[in-house]
C-alpha cells in the first residue's frame, strides 16, 4: 500500500470527526449551535416512537371504553315511529336521534327517543342499545372507529412534534444568526482602523 493511500485513510476519520474537536476558528456560539441542533435531530427522531405511544394509548383507552359500554349495554330491535333522514336533533357518527318503539324484556312494548341510522321510514327496524334499566342508552364505538382515531392521534402527535422542533430550529437559528452578526460587526470595528492605517 502506498504512503499516499495510507494518508488517504489515515485521514477520513479526521474529516468525519473534525467538528467535535478544538477547532481554532470555531467559537463557542457556534460549538453550541452544533450540539442544539444535534439534539434537536436526535428528538425528531424519536417523534415516530412518541407518535406511536401516542396512538397505542388512545386505541387502548377507546378499546377499552367500547368495550366497557358493550358489557353494560345491549342491543334490541326497534321499529322507526317517523320517517328519518337526518333530520334528529342531533348528529353523531353517522347516526341521529329518533322516536322508536321497542318490546321490553318484560314484553310490554316502550316508546322512546334513541340513537338510530340518519336514514330510514316509518316501520323500518333499527337496532338501539339499551342499558340495564332498559332505556336507550349509547352504542359501542365501533372498532374501525377506534383505530382511526388512534391513528389520527398518533399522526397528529407526530406532526404536532415535528411542528414544535421545526419552530424551536428556527428561533435558535435565528437567535444564533444574530449572535454571530453581532460578533463579526464588532471584530469588524475593532480592525477597521487598522486596516484603514495600513
Amino acid at each position: 500500500m502506498s504512503a499516499k493511500a495510507e494518508q488517504s485513510q489515515g485521514a477520513r476519520p479526521t474529516r468525519l470527526r473534525w467538528r467535535w474537536h478544538r477547532n481554532p476558528i470555531r467559537t463557542r456560539g457556534q460549538a453550541a449551535h452544533e450540539l442544539f441542533v444535534t439534539m434537536l435531530v436526535l428528538a425528531a427522531l424519536a417523534l415516530p416512537a412518541l407518535g406511536f405511544i401516542a396512538g397505542r394509548a388512545q386505541f387502548d383507552v377507546a378499546d377499552a371504553r367500547s368495550r366497557r359500554v358493550a358489557a353494560e349495554n345491549h342491543p334490541v330491535t326497534a321499529v322507526l315511529q317517523n320517517n328519518v333522514y337526518g333530520s334528529g336533533s342531533s348528529l353523531r357518527g353517522g347516526k341521529t336521534t329518533a322516536a322508536v318503539s321497542w318490546t321490553a324484556a318484560d314484553g310490554t312494548v316502550r316508546v322512546g327517543t334513541a340513537a338510530v341510522q340518519s336514514s330510514g321510514d316509518k316501520g323500518d327496524t333499527t337496532t338501539i342499545w339499551l342499558d340495564a334499566a332498559g332505556n336507550p342508552a349509547g352504542a359501542p364505538a365501533p372498532h374501525d372507529r377506534v383505530v382511526l382515531n388512534a391513528i389520527g392521534a398518533g399522526l397528529l402527535t407526530l406532526l404536532g412534534g415535528l411542528g414544535v422542533v421545526l419552530v424551536i430550529y428556527a428561533a435558535e437559528h435565528t437567535a444564533f444568526m444574530r449572535s454571530r452578526m453581532g460578533a463579526w460587526a464588532r471584530e469588524w470595528e475593532q480592525l477597521a482602523p487598522e486596516w484603514s492605517r495600513a
